[in-house]
């Protein structure tokens, strides 16, 4: 790739050329014109000026100021076609001159010898001139598609960084807005525990209402909760007996579904009992190992869970939080997953 000053200073240098070419062209014709018989020098001449408007015509790509070049050129052409006239003009009179110019034409041919050795070498350098600026062309185009790959490139790119900017703005957003939750939760924690701690110490916070503790106090809440029961429920206690302390069928309407979970023995008369009563199309019933787990999810919009302490008393939390629900919901829909579906002949 030719830098900027590399391309100056090779048009100087082809304008240095032509201007010794010129200097060489006129110096030339000065010698021609004393033998003015010579047409065929002057049809090389006039071959040679055309060589050099294919020359220049050659090199406008490159050269800034081509038009004043071109123009110089034309110049000179006009010039050599009036010498040329000139010279016609005076071609009788030289005729006459001949006889007289012997000896000096000896020198002459000579002197057009080596003009003929000169013209032959500046042929070989407007060839090689030309041979010069075809590879230049040849760089140039090749350049020229580098470039345009480049563009192209450089416009994916371009176009690439803007969608990743828009990614990294949209996950900005998004952190933004999970370290806000997780703050949110995290001093929600911190809340249930400070609260579970007053609890477990018998005292219940006026803060923090939604804390469970205590048998009496989780059947009472999970009373409640069921009573608004709209659609659906699953409920889960530690004692089958509960059930209908908890589920009035006279008042259960056929479009709510019910899910029971609980440890039911079947030899036990009590647990037959109630199982075989409330087996109904909308109602369904597991037996679960767990003894130690006290829960309710209503409607996907409430939801109690509680699991026994290690002194065998339920303690946990009531919420409304779609987060909570869907977090602490899991719990009870895996231990409704593990739960047995029961097969007895008993009734």
């Amino acid at each position: 790739v030719l830098s900027q000053e590399q391309a100056i200073y090779e048009k100087e240098k082809i304008l240095r050329q032509m201007e010794e070419l010129k200097t060489e062209k006129e110096s030339l014709f000065d010698e021609i014109s004393k033998v003015g018989a010579l047409k065929a020098e002057i049809e090389n001449q006039k071959l040679k000026i055309e060589d050099y408007k294919a020359k220049i015509a050659e090199l406008n790509n490159i050269i800034k100021n081509k038009d004043h070049i071109i123009e110089q050129m034309r110049k000179n052409e006009e010039d050599l076609r009036d010498e040329l006239r000139n010279t016609k003009t005076n071609l009788s009179e030289t005729k006459l001159e001949v006889q007289d110019l012997t000896t000096e034409n000896t020198n002459l041919n000579r002197s057009l010898k080596e003009s003929e050795e000169d013209i032959k070498k500046l042929e070989n350098k407007v060839i090689d001139s030309k041979k010069e600026v075809l590879e230049r062309n040849v760089k140039i185009s090749e350049l020229n598609e580098v470039v345009d790959e480049l563009k192209k490139k450089n416009n994916e790119l371009l176009s690439d960084i803007d969608e990743k900017n828009s990614k990294i703005d949209y996950l900005n957003q998004k952190i933004l807005g999970l370290e806000s939750r997780n703050e949110e939760l995290s001093q929600k924690i911190n809340e249930y525990k400070d609260a579970i701690d007053q609890a477990e110490a018998g005292v219940i916070s006026n803060f923090m209402p939604n804390i469970v503790k205590g048998k009496d106090q989780a059947f009472d809440k999970i009373l409640n909760i069921f009573n608004r029961t709209k659609h659906n429920a699953l409920l889960s206690v530690s004692d089958f007996e509960l059930i209908p302390k908890i589920i009035d069928l006279n008042n259960l309407k056929t479009t709510q579904k019910l899910r029971i979970l609980s440890s039911i023995d079947l030899n036990n008369p009590i647990h037959n009992t109630i199982y075989y009563e409330y087996k109904k199309p909308n109602i369904t019933i597991r037996n679960s190992n767990q003894e130690n787990l006290w829960g309710i999810i209503r409607d996907q919009e409430e939801i109690l869970i509680a699991p026994n302490d290690k002194n065998g008393s339920p303690i946990g939390i009531v919420s409304q939080d779609p987060h909570q629900i869907e977090i602490f919901g899991s719990a009870l829909l895996d231990s409704w997953g593990k739960g047995k579906k029961i097969f007895s002949p008993f009734k």
